[in-house]
């Protein structure tokens, strides 16, 4: 059973966060060790914190996974926090994606566009979740930890209102920035990776199933990277998208 949570709920999701492995306890807080303080912080909500919770029909009261966003002071209104974590023994049949799933549709219905999340690059489950959303790399891997950012209408988003810097889009690579990378955010530019189509994880390319994309038609640059062998090419190719 899914549904909205609601501040009396606290005391659960605390008690769900209290019972993961440690494993899913540095997946859940990207690699750091959370102290006992910061795991009750990250279980209230309100004061833009926005929940969905998971239990069993037959036990209401028992939180075993949970879905938010939460809207920092400093975001823009289209633009939030977020983060999924469901029980040890729950993990891997479905229920994450439930509930990602539904967030996302409450974050749209709130006006949220953007969602993003720091991933620890082990957690391949949850990238591929990920995935299905239309997810761009923000930031490269830095510590095993990447940024990413997904939209809330299935589709590859292009860049935020008044961006700074050139508009750089990087089809392919890999999630660590590699030497080309490493120069290109030298240059002040405001660098987007794609990780492109990746038909085992469900996730296609939007130039080939719908004609476009919103991250080529923003970007003021494009740059290509292919694979070779083991290693990833520098930059082949430059170019400048056509706009529609």
């Amino acid at each position: 059973m899914l549904r909205e949570a609601g501040s009396a709920d606290a005391r659960a999701i605390h008690e769900l966060l209290l019972t993961l492995s440690a494993g899913s306890l540095r997946r859940r807080f990207t690699g750091a060790t959370p102290t006992a303080d910061r795991i009750l912080q990250l279980s209230r909500v309100g004061a833009g914190v926005v929940s969905v919770i998971a239990s069993a029909d037959s036990a209401p009261g028992e939180v075993v996974g949970e879905a938010r966003f939460v809207r920092g002071d400093d975001d823009p209104d289209d633009a939030a926090e977020l983060a999924v974590v469901v029980r040890d023994d729950l993990q891997h049949r479905g229920l994450g994606a439930a509930l990602l799933d539904r967030i996302v549709q409450v974050a749209a219905a709130c006006g949220v566009r953007r969602l993003r999340a720091d991933v620890m690059v082990e957690n391949f489950p949850m990238l591929k979740l990920l995935s299905r959303y239309g997810m761009v790399v923000t930031t490269p891997a830095e510590d095993g930890v990447v940024g990413v950012e997904i939209s809330t209408d299935g589709e590859v988003l292009g860049w935020p209102e008044h961006t700074c810097g050139p508009k750089v889009l990087v089809e392919g690579g890999s999630w660590v920035a590699g030497p080309e990378m490493q120069r290109l955010l030298a240059t002040g530019a405001d660098v987007r990776q794609c990780i492109g189509p990746k038909p085992a994880w469900g996730r296609s390319c939007p130039l080939l199933t719908h004609g476009r994309c919103r991250a080529v038609e923003d970007a003021d640059e494009i740059v290509v990277r292919l694979q070779q062998g083991e290693s990833v090419a520098e930059e082949i190719a430059l170019r400048r998208p056509p706009r529609p």
